[in-house]
């Protein structure tokens, strides 16, 4: 077992921990977590049944995902506007 070393003020991430076994502090099942301090914190990120995500993680893909949505969303507006109008378009 890896023992937790606190990392120092100018080294944050001195050692990151990525996809290594453990059990999730909440329920006891196994599965793959990381560390970004050194083992001081983890993130339960896979268990028996896939990936788990939490409320970080659906803020980062709606960062990636917001502009392509709006764009897709404006040109059905477009479209069901031009539908609308008998096919013109402004």
């Amino acid at each position: 077992m890896i023992e937790p070393q606190a990392p120092e003020k100018d080294q944050r991430y001195v050692e990151p921990m990525i996809l290594t076994y453990g059990r999730d502090p909440k329920t006891g099942i196994p599965g793959l977590m990381c560390s970004s301090d050194n083992g001081q914190t983890w993130k339960y990120e896979y268990g028996p049944d896939g990936k788990k995500y939490d409320e970080t993680d659906a803020k980062r893909i709606m960062k990636v995902l917001a502009a392509p949505l709006q764009e897709l969303i404006a040109q059905e507006v477009q479209k069901a506007l031009a539908a609308q109008n008998g096919g013109e378009t402004n």
